[in-house]
C-alpha cells in the first residue's frame, strides 16, 4: 500500500526537482569541470617536471572531489528512486513497491566512509607555494558533507521511512531537503571557483 508519505514528498518533487550535486553544478556552471581535467591532462602530457608540486598538490584536492560526486550521484539516484510521484501512483502495482531499502544504506555509507575516510587524509596533503585557499576549500567541502550525513540526512531518513507522517513532517522534509542541497552546492561551487583560480594563476591553458 502506497503510504502518504510517499504521496506527498513528491509532489514537492514535482515542482521542484531535486537535482544531484553534479547535475545542479553543471547545469549552472557546465564548462568548468571538463576544463580543469582537460587542463591535468595537458599539462602532464608536457612533461613539465618544473612544476610536478604544483600539480600534485592540485590532483590530490581535486581527484577525490570528483570520486565524491560520484559516489554522491549514485546515494542521490538512489535515494530518489525511494520517492514515487503522484502520476506514478496510477500505474504503480502494490507488489513494485519496495519493501526493503538496503539499496539506500548502502549507497549512503559508501559516501559516508569516503568522506571519513578523506576527511582524515586530508590534513596530511602538502600545500604548494603557500596555497592554502585550495586545500581550505577541500577541506570545507569534506566537512559540509560531513555534517550533513551527521544531521540531515538521518532525519529525512526518519521521515521518509515511516509508514505515515502528517503535513508537519512532510513540510519538515521539504525544508530539509532544500537547505541540504543549498549547503552542498554553495560548497562545491565555492571549490571549483578556488580550483579554477589556481589553475589559470599557475598558467595552465584553459580550452573549451
Amino acid at each position: 500500500m502506497v503510504t502518504k508519505i510517499t504521496t506527498k514528498i513528491l509532489e514537492f518533487a514535482q515542482l521542484k526537482k531535486y537535482f544531484t550535486l553534479a547535475e545542479t553544478f553543471l547545469k549552472e556552471l557546465m564548462f568548468k569541470p571538463l576544463l580543469i581535467i582537460l587542463v591535468m591532462s595537458t599539462f602532464l602530457m608536457n612533461g613539465c617536471t618544473n612544476e610536478s608540486k604544483s600539480i600534485a598538490y592540485f590532483e590530490a584536492c581535486f581527484g577525490p572531489v570528483q570520486e565524491l560526486i560520484d559516489l554522491d550521484t549514485q546515494f542521490q539516484t538512489v535515494f530518489e528512486n525511494q520517492l514515487v510521484t503522484e502520476e506514478d501512483l496510477e500505474d504503480l502495482q502494490p507488489d513494485s513497491i519496495p519493501e526493503s531499502h538496503d539499496s539506500l544504506w548502502v549507497a549512503f555509507d559508501r559516501v559516508k566512509k569516503f568522506v571519513q575516510q578523506h576527511g582524515l587524509s586530508s590534513l596530511d596533503i602538502e600545500v604548494y607555494n603557500d596555497e592554502h585557499q585550495l586545500k581550505q576549500a577541500y577541506i570545507r567541502l569534506l566537512v559540509d558533507f560531513d555534517e550533513e550525513l551527521q544531521t540531515t540526512y538521518p532525519q529525512l531518513f526518519d521521515i521518509l521511512l515511516r509508514s505515515e507522517a502528517d503535513d508537519e513532517e512532510i513540510e519538515r522534509f521539504n525544508s530539509l531537503l532544500k537547505a541540504n542541497q543549498a549547503k552542498l552546492d554553495a560548497s562545491l561551487d565555492r571549490f571549483y571557483q578556488i580550483a579554477e583560480e589556481y589553475a589559470i594563476k599557475y598558467d595552465i591553458e584553459l580550452t573549451e
